[in-house]
């Protein structure tokens, strides 16, 4: 038999899977998917060196511990892999905690806002940020302080809230238009998977010229990576680690919106 004529050998045997080597521990050799590639005569010499029967009754030679012949390049790719993991971890971290103190400036900037806005061009916003996006939206209303549900529903439209706090006033108008514009920037700027270009440079350019707002070197960076910088004259370019937002601060801290929603509507446009 083959197993007795293998032993004899001196060659170990281990089982032959039966559904295929995918889910099996050893590896035959040979070339391939799923093989080991070390010559027969190189790996006899080894202790993983063993051999398994197929049902027909055939040997085929087998790894017991592919894994140390694995590339050196496999190892490496693996560190590298786990080195980009790692900065983007403490980028994403960077990058929220820059979006935190980004937004309690927008939201600063857009409830001071007294500027009207006619009907026309009222119009030409609502068209333009028609189309209801609860991420935009969720931050337009945190901006603008308005009550966001802690759990919504499908009859919950911040969009439709921001129209009616729009269609109040002129002077609403204009902070919503403005709420939505800065929102639609902001909603994928905390992410380090994002990649930055014209759009976020003119959002930060505004921020610093209507906020004093000053940079965080994460934002330098991810505009540096896209080819841009962004340096506006008699403003500071400080660098500085974002700090905390304030607590209960209401235009960033969506958990105090949402909490807003339980009171009455009147109460919450107050």
């Amino acid at each position: 038999m083959a197993e007795a004529k293998c032993k004899a050998e001196g060659l170990k045997v281990v089982p032959h899977p039966t559904n295929g080597w995918w889910q099996s521990k050893s590896k035959p050799l040979g070339k391939g998917y799923d093989k080991v590639d070390v010559a027969v005569d190189k790996h006899a010499k080894l202790a993983c060196h063993a051999a398994a029967i197929d049902h027909e009754g055939a040997v085929v030679l087998v790894c017991t511990k592919p894994s140390t012949h694995a590339p050196k390049t496999t190892n490496h790719a693996a560190k590298t892999r786990d080195a980009e993991q790692e900065r983007r971890r403490l980028e994403q971290e960077e990058l929220q905690e820059a979006a935190s103190v980004r937004r309690i400036a927008i939201g600063d900037v857009v409830r001071k806002h007294n500027r009207k806005l006619d009907d026309h061009a009222l119009f030409l916003v609502t068209q333009v940020f028609g189309d209801e996006r609860w991420d935009r939206d969720e931050l337009a209303a945190g901006f603008l302080g308005l009550p966001i549900p802690d759990r919504p529903t499908y009859d919950d439209s911040l969009a439709k809230a921001i129209r009616a706090f729009a269609d109040e006033n002129p002077t609403n108008a204009a902070k919503a238009a403005l709420a939505l514009a800065l929102a639609s920037a902001e909603q994928d700027m905390d992410s380090s998977w994002s990649a930055w270009g014209q759009l976020e440079l003119r959002h930060l350019a505004w921020l610093q010229r209507n906020a004093g707002y000053h940079l965080a070197e994460v934002e330098r960076r991810k505009l540096g990576a896209a080819g841009l910088q962004l340096e506006l004259p008699g403003i500071a370019a400080a660098t500085r680690k974002p700090k905390a937002p304030a607590k209960g601060a209401a235009v960033v801290d969506l958990a105090s919106s949402r909490a807003a929603a339980k009171k009455p509507a009147a109460a919450a446009a107050r």
